[in-house]
């Protein structure tokens, strides 16, 4: 697995950049609406700067002055749930049918 290149920028008291080298709009709409469901959150959305250009920013506005690199540990601890939950009722849907993955 890669490693993702990610740069945290404060520009505002409660408001980051969240710089993603490398990743395109999925994974900015993925963070961004994750992010915008948790307590912690009063703001938050992605934009790609340059369509040419290899990078998306999200944007976060906290409600209050919390450690932003919790906040998206967070958001990115809950996609993963969410996934392992869509991956193990594919499995199920896929036995009820009477298909395996296994070898």
């Amino acid at each position: 697995m890669e490693e993702m290149n990610l740069i945290i920028r404060k520009i505002e008291p409660q408001t980051y950049e969240l710089e993603i080298q490398g990743e395109d709009d999925s994974i900015g709409n993925l963070l961004a609406t994750y992010l915008e469901n948790l307590d912690e959150v009063q703001l938050s959305y992605y934009s790609r700067p340059h369509v040419l250009e290899d990078k998306i920013v999200v944007y976060v506005k906290l409600k209050k002055d919390i450690d932003i690199k919790k906040v998206v540990e967070k958001a990115i601890g809950q996609i993963l749930e969410d996934i392992e939950d869509l991956r193990q009722k594919y499995l199920k849907a896929l036995e009820k049918i009477g298909v395996s993955l296994e070898q």
